[in-house]
């Protein structure tokens, strides 16, 4: 299940990632000392999508913008969905003002998926930031991707069936996105998702990687008849 929440549009100019207030606009309409704040997050939230960058480095969002929620038990959704219902004038980020809602699915193919990252996928494992530099990245985010299935509830033989290869990977990309004092070092990327089909769609949905309740680990499938 995917919430897409939209902004009007804004020439008020960034100077920094967006990752905290959009987490903020989040936390504020799931409510005060929600069940989510502060837990591992079985949910993905996007970073938000639209800004355009000037030579000086600062984002803007002339055309507006859209910030993602994706989960796979139908509560959060709704809760969201409530407060975006109920207070339309008090939601903003910045000059960022409310404006739509969109209920959309992620619908896998039956084989396999390509995928892309809306969000930069943040990964971390013994201490060390795993980038799509390091060769061990795909062993890493796959083992991941299948433990966190698992921790979900999904039957150990059918997360196992999650296997993931790299795509056009001389297009990916390491990004730093620094949220206050902290460093977060991610990437972009494209990767072939196989496995069952609705293990891939709730993987999908919690999103891929570590912090995907603060901006990271928002995927897109690819129509595979662009490639």
């Amino acid at each position: 299940m995917v919430l897409k929440i939209y902004f009007n549009s804004s020439n008020e100019e960034f100077n920094k990632p967006l990752n905290k207030e959009v987490n903020g606009f989040i936390m504020k309409l799931l409510g005060k000392d929600n069940e989510y704040h502060g837990n591992q997050s079985y949910y993905c939230v996007s970073s938000i999508q639209g800004g355009v960058c000037n030579d000086n480095g600062m984002t803007s969002f002339p055309n507006g913008a859209m910030v993602a929620v994706s989960a796979n038990e139908p509560q959060i959704i709704g809760k969201i969905v409530e407060s975006l219902i109920n207070k339309p004038s008090e939601l903003n980020i910045g000059s960022l003002t409310y404006k739509m809602m969109e209920m959309t699915e992620y619908s896998p193919f039956s084989d396999y998926d390509v995928i892309r990252s809306i969000s930069p996928i943040s990964l971390k494992h013994n201490g060390k930031f795993y980038t799509c530099e390091d060769e061990e990245f795909i062993e890493v985010l796959q083992k991941h991707c299948i433990n966190k299935l698992i921790n979900n509830g999904v039957e150990e033989k059918i997360a196992n069936t999650i296997t993931l290869e790299p795509f056009h990977f001389e297009d990916a990309r390491k990004v730093c996105v620094k949220i206050g004092e902290a460093k977060n070092i991610s990437s972009n990327v494209m990767l072939i998702v196989k496995g069952k089909k609705n293990a891939r769609k709730q993987l999908y949905n919690m999103g891929m990687g570590r912090c995907t309740g603060f901006g990271f680990g928002f995927i897109e499938i690819k129509n595979r008849n662009m490639f």
